[in-house]
């Protein structure tokens, strides 16, 4: 009789795990849809969308159960759940990236930093990016101390340099030559830069950037999230990608977006340009925050990625990381290397 009702018992059991992994699979699946679908129409939908990846992290407990059943419905949904997870979070390069081969001479070092205005002593700031040897690099968070400090502990690494502070709180410090620059003003958004750079008697069009982030609802009881709301960043991001397509030659576009890789102003940024992290990077990439303290506890990793390296086709990743230094920013640094593809022409 015992065995009977342990019998019975285990076969509630996995038939519990089934309709459980069944159910999250399409759970999860109904909020990429609708990510897709109604995230400009739905707050809820962006902020649930946006933070998806840890509804996978969830899963793995029902992963493990449905592992241990090794029956052809678990593995099934097993599968499902992976491939999922892939689309949402590519966390490896394409294999294309992966078996090319280098076919030009010239790679270009790119750096993206938000300093995180006051959080860090300016001195450990130059610091960190005088170590990371990249040849250009945009900063975020600019203040008229910082600039100042930068300048003068950088001058011999990077002598051409933007750090405007009565413009913007984005700067742009450059190993080549600045051949010209402007400021650009989306409506409603924060001035960005549009610099072009003489690489070797080509021109690169560089554009460091420093978005607003969304609008966040708030809940009325509880201090928790409830939306988000993108519309003046997606506004911002057709305004930047108006001024790249002016471009004929090899564009660069970094800075801190204060984007989701799951929202539409992402999907807009791929459909014109690549992602460098995406392209020869490995995980997920996640820059903010950093050293983040949670009840007295540092989170041991960020938990979005919102600062990115972007190119046009003119080049190649062959390069990607993102360095996130306790103790500094509350942002982690990202930086790529670009490989210039030939021919390249001077415009």
């Amino acid at each position: 009789m015992a065995n009977t009702i342990s019998s019975a018992n285990l076969t509630r059991l996995r038939a519990a795990i089934h309709a459980a992994g069944l159910l999250y699979v399409v759970a999860l699946a109904a909020l990429l849809i609708a990510n897709h679908f109604l995230r400009q129409s739905s707050p809820f939908v962006a902020l649930a969308g946006t933070f998806n990846l840890y509804l996978f992290v969830a899963a793995l407990p029902l992963a493990l159960g449905l592992l241990l059943l090794r029956t052809r419905t678990a593995l099934a949904t097993l599968l499902l759940l992976a491939v999922l997870f892939l689309l949402a979070h590519p966390i490896l390069p394409p294999v294309s990236a992966v078996l090319s081969t280098p076919g030009g001479d010239t790679t270009v070092a790119t750096m993206t930093f938000n300093l995180g205005l006051n959080l860090t002593p300016p001195e450990l700031l130059a610091q960190t990016i005088a170590t990371s040897q990249a040849d250009i690099v945009a900063v975020q968070e600019l203040t008229s101390q910082s600039a100042a400090v930068l300048a003068t502990e950088l001058a011999a690494t990077y002598p051409y340099r933007i750090l405007d502070t009565a413009v913007g709180s984005t700067g742009f410090l450059s190993k080549y030559p600045i051949i010209s620059y402007q400021w650009l003003s989306p409506p409603n958004g924060r001035p960005f830069l549009h610099v072009v750079v003489d690489q070797e008697g080509a021109a690169l069009h560089i554009f460091p950037i420093h978005f607003f982030p969304p609008g966040i609802i708030w809940s009325e009881r509880l201090p928790l999230p409830r939306g988000l709301v993108e519309a003046q960043l997606e506004g911002e991001v057709a305004y930047l990608l108006q001024q790249v397509a002016t471009v004929s030659g090899p564009v660069i576009v970094l800075g801190d977006f204060n984007m989701s890789d799951q929202s539409h102003a992402y999907a807009a940024m791929t459909a014109a340009l690549h992602d460098g992290f995406r392209q020869a990077g490995v995980g997920p990439g996640r820059t903010f925050p950093n050293n983040f303290h949670l009840a007295g506890v540092r989170l041991p990793f960020p938990l979005l990625r919102i600062d990115y390296v972007f190119h046009s086709s003119h080049l190649a990743a062959t390069s990607a990381a993102v360095n996130c230094i306790e103790g500094q920013s509350d942002h982690c640094a990202v930086l790529v290397g670009l490989e210039i593809k030939p021919p390249l022409v001077a415009d």
